[in-house]
């Protein structure tokens, strides 16, 4: 065979390795496990939900770390195909240590593997300001793409989505979001 015959094979089989990775999205059921992030009203959460006819179970409470995911979603008993993990900015406010934050990214993967469900860890958006929170929310966020599984990339938004510094606000972003989602980790 010639080299090209091969590249060709090799480009084809990472094709089908990155499409059938991801989970079958229509009519599945879903845990969402996070914090603020994940509960803008008419978010990314409920594009998703009403895009793929979702029963979805929000997890997600106002102000909670990651160490206190792992402990909801441990009791959680739901059946669910995919979980969505959007989780680290209350850890990062309050200056916990990154590699506790990663352990308890890494123990949300293993409960959903164990639990029969896809687990998806979404990212959120690029830095936007300057501020120190950012940057080391940034970080947090770059390192990522170490954990296993389905690691959601970032998506680019006006400094004027996130006047606070943390939370989007703005609906074209949040459909941003949800439509990097279903391309990156999602299929029909």
């Amino acid at each position: 065979m010639k080299l090209t015959t091969y590249i060709l094979a090799a480009a084809g089989a990472g094709v089908l390795y990155f499409y059938f990775r991801k989970p079958k999205a229509s009519n599945k059921s879903v845990a969402i496990v996070g914090d603020s992030l994940s509960l803008y009203p008419g978010g990314w959460q409920d594009i998703l939900r009403y895009r793929y006819n979702w029963l979805t179970y929000n997890l997600s409470k106002v102000g909670q770390v990651t160490a206190t995911m792992v402990e909801k979603y441990q009791k959680f008993n739901q059946p669910h195909d995919i979980v969505l993990i959007y989780a680290g900015a209350n850890d990062i406010a309050a200056q916990v240590d990154k590699k506790f934050i990663y352990d308890n990214i890494r123990t949300l993967v293993k409960l959903a593997k164990e639990k029969g469900a896809t687990p998806i860890i979404i990212t959120g958006y690029k830095q936007v300001n300057n501020t120190d929170f950012q940057k080391k929310y940034w970080d947090y966020k770059n390192n990522l793409f170490s954990m296993p599984g389905i690691v959601v990339p970032a998506i680019s938004v006006s400094k004027g989505s996130v006047k606070d510094n943390v939370h989007m606000t703005d609906p074209e972003d949040h459909k941003k979001l949800a439509n990097l989602i279903s391309e990156w980790a999602l299929r029909k």
